[in-house]
């Protein structure tokens, strides 16, 4: 019994933290520039990190799965985060890149030739599922072909490094989010270093998003995916992302009050049904599931 609950809680806990950074992430760019918001949450989450693995006595990864981190901090934390941002930054709306992130799990599938006629299946309802959510409260904001590409190179990116991050076998998540916290606070430091942190109008609102997109999304959440990932593999992590946007959009009307519309609610719904497709595990031989590195991608369980 509980392992069943922490296999089921921990999934869901990920999604929740997951979503509440879309709602929050919103609320801190209103008090400082993408830049600058990007740099304080990678340095604050590398203190945080650091300072658990400190306390933990956890081991730095080193060597083969060291190279493996860092090349996967810089597609996860880095390229991601970055042209996510940028991509907002050039007026593309939530919505939109909601919608073109939700083609990640296809995606993932196909890259760890687990493109079976269920989990295709399953990825199709949920990007289709995601899409009727996202293009039902979806406004024009004239975002331009840069900001869409920007939010394709967002999607191949988080689609990579969550291949990448699978591979690790060794190490602990605190570990990870600890050098790739550090990477990514360096790349970002010296683009304000050279660039400027543009704007700041910080407000109290702007400040606990900004400490709630450090501490607990990109502290505690990654480190709870990163486990995830290790433990069940890329296929049903990416799975877990088809139900973010509408997870989402329920924080974001409990937080501002903001509407949900009757199709946004049956898009969901939708996306939870191809998420359940892509949760329920291959029947193949135990050997290929529990220790081969590859062929945990296949048959997730």
């Amino acid at each position: 019994m509980t392992t069943s609950l922490r296999l089921g809680g921990e999934p869901t806990l990920l999604v929740l933290l997951w979503s509440s950074g879309a709602v929050a992430i919103g609320i801190g760019l209103d008090g400082m520039s993408p830049q600058l918001f990007l740099t304080v949450r990678a340095i604050g989450a590398a203190a945080c990190a650091c300072a658990i693995v400190l306390a933990a006595r956890s081991a730095l990864p080193t060597g083969r799965d060291l190279a493996i981190v860092v090349g996967a901090g810089l597609l996860l934390q880095v390229t991601y985060q970055g042209a996510y941002f940028l991509a907002i930054a050039h007026h593309i709306s939530a919505g939109m890149i909601s919608l073109i992130m939700s083609a990640q799990p296809l995606l993932t599938v196909v890259a760890a030739g687990a493109l079976s006629r269920r989990t295709a299946t399953g990825a199709a309802l949920g990007v289709v599922g995601v899409g009727v959510a996202v293009i039902a409260d979806t406004s024009s904001t004239g975002a331009s072909v840069v900001a869409f590409a920007f939010a394709a190179v967002a999607l191949l990116a988080i689609t990579a490094g969550t291949l990448v991050q699978a591979k690790v076998t060794s190490t602990t998540g605190w570990s990870c989010v600890a050098v790739q916290s550090t990477v990514s606070a360096t790349v970002f430091g010296s683009v304000v270093a050279a660039v400027g942190p543009g704007e700041v109008h910080l407000t109290a609102s702007s400040v606990v998003a900004a400490a709630w997109v450090t501490i607990v999304v990109s502290v505690i959440a990654t480190a709870l995916l990163y486990r995830i990932t290790r433990e069940r593999g890329a296929v049903v992590v990416s799975g877990l992302f088809l139900v973010v946007p509408s997870c989402a959009a329920g924080l974001d009307y409990l937080l501002t009050g903001a509407t949900v519309p009757p199709l946004a609610i049956a898009g969901g719904a939708v996306a939870v049904i191809g998420l359940v497709m892509l949760q329920q595990p291959v029947r193949r031989s135990r050997p290929s599931i529990r220790r081969g590195r590859g062929r945990r991608l296949v048959s997730p369980s």
